[in-house]
């Protein structure tokens, strides 16, 4: 093994540079995984800090303005601030 070992790499300090690089690799692998978890884990304990309003959102719109140029109307949401833009006929 230590052959083949040295075949592919060429020397031995090439090989313990290569054995420090995966067991650096294999280190941020299991810190990746275990903030992953942390995180779920917090979310799970604290899940009323973390709920979202899902119920449906009812616009109040503000006034009308109307652009000359494209013929068009536009009013905004004084709530969300979400504008739609539209034609009167």
């Amino acid at each position: 093994m230590e052959k083949r070992a040295l075949e592919v790499w060429g020397d031995l300090h090439t090989i313990e540079e290569e054995k420090m690089k995966r067991e650096d690799n294999k280190m941020k692998t299991k810190l990746k995984k275990y903030d992953k978890k942390m995180g779920t884990l917090r979310m799970a304990a604290r899940s009323s800090l973390y709920t979202r309003d899902l119920t449906p959102h009812e616009h109040k719109w503000g006034e009308d303005s109307y652009n000359e140029e494209e013929d068009t109307y536009t009013h905004v949401c004084l709530e969300c601030k979400q504008s739609e833009t539209f034609e009167k006929m």
